[in-house]
């Protein structure tokens, strides 16, 4: 569900700048949307932010995805410690690393989300940095 009180853009990731939402007519939510060449064209959208037409369009408004990371150490096989919490931040997790005694971290695996889903995994090796 659409909420304008959220930083939105086009379905197609286009920034928009929302001008006003009780224009009178069904597309009542008016907004500019950032071009390319840094000029912006006026649009307007429905209640629920269609544009046009009622199918899923590339100028359909969505919300700004909410981006957010966690991360979880990864210990050696021969290690007794399994990294199994997510910390909110690398800090948190060397912080925890470095209270586990005599336990071979060889990495940090870094989630990225956008909306609590995971959109990307990345290893971050500590053997070979």
């Amino acid at each position: 569900m659409l909420d304008l009180n959220k930083p939105v853009q086009t379905a197609s990731g286009k920034p928009v700048r929302i001008i006003c939402s009780d224009k009178k007519g069904y597309y009542n939510i008016v907004g500019l949307i950032s071009l390319s060449d840094n000029s912006e064209e006026i649009f307007a959208w429905s209640d629920n932010g269609v544009q046009g037409f009622k199918y899923t369009h590339g100028y359909n408004l969505v919300n700004v995805p909410v981006r957010s990371y966690k991360f979880m150490n990864v210990y050696s096989p021969d290690s007794q410690t399994a990294g199994v919490l997510l910390w909110d931040s690398q800090k948190e997790a060397d912080d925890i690393a470095f209270r586990i005694k005599n336990q071979k971290r060889v990495g940090i695996l870094k989630y990225t989300l956008d909306d609590d889903k995971v959109v990307d995994v990345t290893f971050i090796n500590l053997m070979n940095p």
